[in-house]
């Protein structure tokens, strides 16, 4: 309907039919608005949703250390064991070890998909290439002067 009014503009505006035209073109962009407007709320909400998921999950790995560290760290010394198994450095790194393996095991998820096409294309490209090229400017017998 917005491309009919735009190609023949002169004619609408000959015809004064313009307050006509915004007021259909206003009810549909209200249906349309409606719609996306709820899509926007829910893909809003699962982003939302997964950002506070990936922190949580933060602070629960960091509690979660520092308990491990603070009371079996307490148990060792009572029992005069002083082997440093565990202590916060090792508890730290514990911690990035599995927040990073995570982020690649979902990054790799992402893109694996695209693996198989970006193969594919490879070999077509590489099959290109392949091809032998009709003209050989190395070969002197065929140049004409």
């Amino acid at each position: 309907m917005a491309g009919d009014v735009i190609i023949n503009y002169k004619t609408v505006a000959s015809l004064g039919y313009e307050d006509e035209i915004i007021e259909s073109f206003g009810e549909l962009l209200g249906q349309e608005r409606d719609k996306t407007l709820k899509k926007a709320h829910m893909i809003g909400f699962a982003y939302g949703f997964s950002q506070f998921m990936i922190n949580f999950t933060f602070g629960l790995l960091f509690y979660l250390g520092q308990f491990f560290v603070y009371h079996y760290s307490l148990n060792d010394i009572e029992e005069g064991n002083t082997d440093d198994n565990i202590n916060p450095f090792n508890s730290m790194l514990a911690i990035f070890i599995m927040i990073f393996g995570a982020m690649e095991a979902g990054q790799a998820n992402q893109f694996g998909t695209d693996m198989g096409k970006a193969s594919a294309a490879g070999k077509k490209v590489f099959s290109i290439l392949d091809i032998p090229s009709k003209i050989n400017p190395v070969d002197e017998q065929d140049s004409l002067i």
